[in-house]
């Protein structure tokens, strides 16, 4: 019927190919780099406006040195006061803890983290639940590792596409 042929032309569209191809997956790893973000050093509060393509291997802090640094994406920057704020609601406890996961995920695995964790949909659960399928040095040597942790990215933006009218907002 029309109506069930709109619905699977809909679908096809979220499908992953069965084997993203090189050229889709240099044409995500682009659109990462070039997503802007604010790095937020946890130890001082000192924040800096960057792109995740010009983060280096290992972020850390210009003021003080730090290496927990967190990455905010821009329309996430209301919570960056709560780090330097004495007295929390339970929910301003809850982004801290989130906050501090980002910034774990950035000590442990550097500007691979970053760039998980400016995809679409991505969080720092979904994101850690990806890196732990890879070790930073692998990353960081071998294209092949980078090419499977973009496949995965990739992976985990499709299914947030395809159920983010699920979710809570």
């Amino acid at each position: 019927s029309p109506i069930a042929l709109t619905g699977f032309e809909t679908i096809r569209g979220l499908m992953v190919p069965q084997r993203a191809d090189r050229s889709i997956l240099m044409a995500l790893k682009k659109r990462l780099e070039e997503a802007d973000v604010i790095m937020s050093c946890t130890n001082c509060h000192r924040s800096w406006n960057t792109t995740a393509g010009r983060t280096s291997l290992q972020p850390t802090c210009s003021r003080c040195g730090a290496i927990k640094i967190a990455v905010v994406r821009r329309y996430n920057k209301k919570y960056l006061p709560l780090l330097s704020k004495k007295h929390r609601t339970t929910e301003e406890n809850k982004e801290i803890r989130r906050l501090h996961k980002n910034a774990s995920l950035v000590l442990s695995y550097g500007k691979y983290a970053v760039l998980a964790l400016v995809g679409r949909g991505i969080g720092p659960d979904t994101a850690a639940r990806i890196l732990s399928r890879y070790n930073k040095l692998e990353l960081s040597k071998s294209e092949e590792q980078e090419i499977k942790l973009l496949r995965d990215i990739l992976k985990a933006e499709l299914q947030y596409a395809k159920t983010r009218g699920f979710w809570d907002t």
